[in-house]
């Protein structure tokens, strides 16, 4: 196995752990504050819906043959950005005003969903460390896919949810100072 392909490993590890984190954290948060929002932010049931609704069109890419993301995307010329250098560019567009549009904006949500959609996001957990079988370090790092607020030209995965698990995380603290 190439050192390359050793990383492919960390990386589904590294992902099974964040989407268990935020299952982990929505799972014990009681009703009121799963629909709780603060300071105008999205309550923790709407970042769950977008969380969602985010990682179904990556895991349908991760499914795509190669050379049809080639066709639609491109490859970018951009250096590969590591995970914290992402999650800052993704924290800095959040600052300016950059918001969800379109399919990925979620629905409000009710207390009944919470269920539906823990079972939602564990099962996409699954197919994303699934789907990474079908990929190569080397090919994840060729390959570019779209990020709507960030733009084009992001390795697959984008590492949104990765970043879903700091959106939880900085919910909870707002919701220990209030």
């Amino acid at each position: 196995m190439s050192s390359q392909q050793q990383r492919i490993p960390e990386l589904k590890e590294a992902l099974a752990q964040s989407f268990e984190a935020v299952l982990e954290y929505v799972q014990n948060q009681d009703d009121a504050d799963f629909l709780r929002r603060i300071d105008k932010k999205w309550s923790t049931g709407r970042q769950l819906d977008h969380l969602v609704k985010s990682v179904v069109p990556l895991n349908n890419a991760l499914r795509l043959p190669k050379f049809m993301l080639w066709i639609m995307f491109g490859s970018s010329a951009r250096q590969e950005r590591n995970y914290d250098e992402l999650v800052s560019t993704y924290q800095n567009v959040l600052k300016k005003g950059g918001q969800a549009t379109g399919r990925y904006v979620p629905d409000q949500t009710i207390q009944s969903e919470k269920k539906e959609l823990l079972a939602k996001f564990q099962k996409e957990k699954k197919k994303i460390v699934r789907n990474l079988d079908l990929w190569s370090e080397q090919s994840l790092s060729t390959y570019r896919l779209p990020h709507p607020p960030l733009g084009k030209g992001y390795p697959v995965p984008s590492g949104h949810s990765c970043a879903g698990r700091n959106i939880c995380i900085e919910n909870k603290r707002a919701q220990q100072k209030s």
